[in-house]
C-alpha cells in the first residue's frame, strides 16, 4: 500500500486554554498513525492530548520554543483506533490561543514507523530544515511550522517542496501553525 497523509476534520483554534478539532472519519488500524500538531503561546505548557477514540499520544522529540514567538509540539499514536466523528482536544496550563491539527498517515510500517525526527527553531522566513538520509524511499515526511509574525488572517503557509495539508493563518487571534508533507522517492538527505 502506498503511504498517504490526510487531514482529519478541521483545525481547532481557541482564545482559551484548550482547542478541539472538527470531527471527521479516520481509518485507524494497523499501519496508520494519528498525528497531532499544535502551535501555542510560549508562556504555557501542554497538560493533556486526548481524542474521543481512547488513543494514547506520545510527544515526538521535544516541544519547540523560540523564546517569544510561540511553541510547536507534535504528538503521535501508532496503529491508532479510528472511526467516525474523530476529534482531538489539547489542553494547556493557561490561555494559549492555540491551533490544533489532526492528521492520519496511512500505509506506514506497523512497528517503529518513524525512522527520523528532526527539528529546528528558526526566527527568519523562509525557514528550512535539513533531514538526514532516510532508511527507505516511499516515506512520508511531515513538516510542521508555527509562527506569530505573519500579519492578517489570510496570509497562509507555503511549503516548498511539500503539499500543504492543514493550516490556521489567523495571527490576529491565534498562535498560527501549518502542516505539510512530502512523499519521498529516494533515501537521500534533503532540505525542506
Amino acid at each position: 500500500m502506498a503511504i498517504t497523509v490526510h487531514q482529519i476534520g478541521t483545525p481547532g483554534s481557541s482564545g482559551g486554554s484548550s482547542a478541539t478539532t472538527g470531527g471527521a472519519t479516520s481509518v485507524g488500524g494497523s499501519g496508520n498513525i494519528g498525528v497531532v500538531v499544535t502551535g501555542f503561546d510560549p508562556g504555557v505548557t501542554i497538560t493533556t492530548v486526548v481524542d474521543n477514540k481512547s488513543n494514547t499520544f506520545t510527544l515526538k522529540g521535544s516541544v519547540q520554543n523560540d523564546g517569544s514567538e510561540g511553541k510547536l509540539a507534535v504528538y503521535e499514536c501508532v496503529n491508532w483506533a479510528g472511526g467516525a466523528g474523530h476529534t482531538v482536544t489539547v489542553s494547556y496550563s493557561g490561555t494559549a490561543f492555540p491551533t490544533v491539527h489532526l492528521l492520519e498517515v496511512r500505509g506506514a510500517a506497523t512497528s517503529s514507523p518513524a525512522d527520523k525526527d528532526s527539528s529546528e527553531t528558526d526566527t527568519a522566513q523562509p525557514c528550512s530544515l535539513d533531514l538526514a538520509a532516510l532508511a527507505q524511499a516511499n516515506e512520508a515526511v511531515l513538516i510542521a511550522c508555527a509562527c506569530n509574525e505573519i500579519a492578517g488572517t489570510t496570509n497562509g503557509y507555503a511549503f516548498s517542496p511539500g503539499t500543504l495539508v492543514s493550516e490556521e493563518p489567523d495571527v490576529n487571534n491565534f498562535w498560527t501553525s501549518g502542516v505539510a508533507y512530502v512523499i519521498t522517492s529516494a533515501t537521500t538527505a534533503a532540505t525542506y
